[in-house]
């Protein structure tokens, strides 16, 4: 998990890396090079003897890369490139980019951020992969410019800022929202979005010149390109699936599966009990100390059918404001969900074994419909009716619940009330099928924060995280469908339990959905938690009284208001809000 760096301009204080020391970086190499705009320093933070070394040259000394991630189809790029010099994945990116510029990019399988220098051409590449796995930033200045892996190094800079994106605090705070878009918390931070890349061209670009706008390299197959009969279509997603689970097992290191106890991650499991029997499955799960969330008999089920170990956390209500200071500094960003605490405390157990990579089994809802609100807006769909709000096409959550919500807006100082009504008062329409809606949710809602959270907590215990079904083969396979073999009646990821029949559970077959998390967390914060969140909230109104009401807030915090799960969703926000400003000393 390198970190990377590069700049324009000054020569950059080394805390830029040492602020990301948690990636697991013992080496790190500087090169400064000269450019028509100035000099340009690339710094890559690295595992010594790893398989990502910082930066590289191939074939000559004009092209330089700093890389971040993994490729899971080596064995093919190796063929294809033909030569033993090449024996890194940073070098293997490199040389598809001196052979054929970025449309060789289109030959990688895998996650990945990295940024080429172009000697020749003088141009700088900063490039993103297809669905944002791996986390890249550009932070521009009057100085110049900077990319890293995290928003933390920027503000190692001299004279740098932490001020405040209004409109991504807008965002935030009133739908739980980030990562949809190229805007981050920090007023001069941007993401270089997923299957996108930012050129600069050194013979024209200046320091203090707006950027060029960031151009997409990867576009999913239109929704409903594919038509396959269900038998051939299970055939098909089984085969990519099975693929996608074997080749990011190979990785190499202690391995662990983070089991959830729903459909998704079994499946992984089922696959690798089925293929890769030989190997010891250490599992993980998050336990809750209630057995809608926990589901044992389930997850006996799945453990029956591999040979391994098992091993669980128990997170409770205050779990949540113990680990927050901690995971507000790993994640950038405030995060939405109270829950993510036992995604931190499942990587704390994992790490204490050893465990130095995992598959986990995010993906499949977006792709094969199941969430319960896509199925609700497909029933909308399927009665003539659209769906249209400013927000929908953004969430997991089901538009038609920001409809009506506007209360939540009393928290908010007049000022901003009247912006925030303005901003949810601008329709925009969304996807028109079951099929366009997965295709959105690649791209808009809650994935692209799952694989924030997914890279930024693995990072911070040393562990490399995978991901199968974001495998972009299968993606596309899935898309492509459209509306076909994804939900009938209530029966939701209809292909992969057709996919994969003779690999998960009976039991698991039949089970429909799972507990919701809001549920269990506005469980958490009307009950133990009610007290830290109260302390916690207030806390960020006496910092930020340019967005909050006092008054709005203590009525808030009141029964009955408090007991909604809307209003506890937002107080849950506006507390991780005020101790995510804290810890970045974050200016309005």
């Amino acid at each position: 998990m390198p970190a990377i760096w590069a700049s324009l301009g000054d020569d950059p204080p080394g805390d830029v890396i040492l602020r990301v020391a948690h990636r697991g970086s013992v080496a790190t190499d500087l090169q400064s090079l000269s450019t028509p705009a100035g000099p340009l320093h690339l710094w890559a933070a690295h595992h010594d003897g790893s398989d990502h070394p910082g930066p590289g040259t191939l074939a000559s000394s004009r092209n330089w890369i700093i890389f971040d991630g993994v490729l899971y189809n080596r064995a093919e790029l190796d063929e294809w490139i033909g030569d033993a010099r090449v024996d890194s994945d940073a070098l293997r990116v490199l040389f598809l980019f001196e052979r054929g510029d970025v449309e060789g990019f289109a030959r990688l399988t895998g996650m990945f951020a990295f940024v080429i220098w172009d000697g020749e051409h003088k141009r700088l590449h900063a490039v993103r992969d297809r669905f944002g796995m791996k986390p890249l930033y550009v932070y521009w200045h009057g100085k110049g410019i900077a990319f890293a892996s995290e928003m933390k190094q920027f503000f190692a800079l001299p004279d740098s800022q932490s001020r405040l994106d209004h409109d991504a605090c807008f965002d935030f705070l009133v739908s739980g929202l980030t990562d949809h878009g190229e805007r981050t918390l920090f007023a001069d931070v941007q993401r270089i979005p997923a299957g996108a890349r930012l050129e600069l061209d050194m013979n024209e670009w200046r320091p203090g010149a707006a950027l060029p706008a960031c151009r997409r390299w990867y576009e999913l197959p239109p929704a409903g390109s594919l038509v396959l009969d269900e038998p051939s279509a299970a055939e098909g997603f089984r085969g990519l699936f099975m693929q996608a689970v074997s080749s990011q097992w190979r990785e190499t290191g202690p391995r662990g599966l983070c089991l959830s106890g729903g459909l998704d991650s079994s499946a992984i499991a089922g696959v690798l009990a089925l293929n890769h029997g030989d190997d010891a499955l250490v599992t993980f799960k998050a336990c809750f100390g209630d057995p809608v969330y926990d589901e044992p008999e389930l997850l006996r089920s799945v453990l029956a059918r591999c040979r391994g170990s098992s091993h669980v956390t128990h997170t409770g209500p205050l779990d949540p404001f113990r680990v927050m200071d901690r995971l507000v500094w790993h994640m950038d960003e405030p995060f939405g969900r109270a829950s993510l605490a036992a995604q931190w405390m499942l990587f704390e157990l994992a790490a204490s074994h050893g465990i130095r990579a995992t598959l986990d089994g995010q993906g499949a809802d977006e792709q094969l419909c199941g969430y319960m609100s896509m199925v609700q807006e497909h029933r909308l769909f399927m009665a003539g009716e659209s769906v249209a709000d400013a927000h929908g096409d953004m969430s997991s959550r089901s538009s038609l619940q920001f409809h009506g919500h506007a209360t939540g807006f009393g928290c908010f100082v007049s000022a901003w009330r009247e912006r925030l009504n303005a901003r949810f008062s601008r329709a925009i329409i969304g996807a028109k099928s079951l099929g366009e809606l997965c295709r959105e949710r690649m791209f808009h809602g809650d994935l692209p924060m799952m694989m924030r959270h997914n890279d930024r907590i693995g990072a911070a215990h040393g562990i490399q995280t995978h991901v199968p079904f974001m495998d972009h083969r299968l993606v596309e396979y899935s898309i492509a469908l459209g509306n076909l073999h994804k939900l009938r009646g209530d029966e939701t990821k209809l292909l992969l339990r057709r996919a994969l029949h003779d690999v998960l559970p009976q039991a698991l077959l039949d089970h429909r959905g799972k507990g919701s998390y809001s549920a269990l967390e506005a469980t958490w914060l009307r009950g133990e938690g009610r007290a830290a969140l109260r302390s916690a909230v207030l806390d960020t109104v006496r910092d930020w009284t340019q967005l909050f009401s006092e008054a709005g807030i203590i009525l808030a915090l009141t029964p009955p208001a408090v007991d909604d799960k809307e209003q506890l969703m937002l107080l849950w926000r506006i507390a991780c809000f005020g101790c995510w400003a804290r810890r970045f000393d974050v200016s309005y």
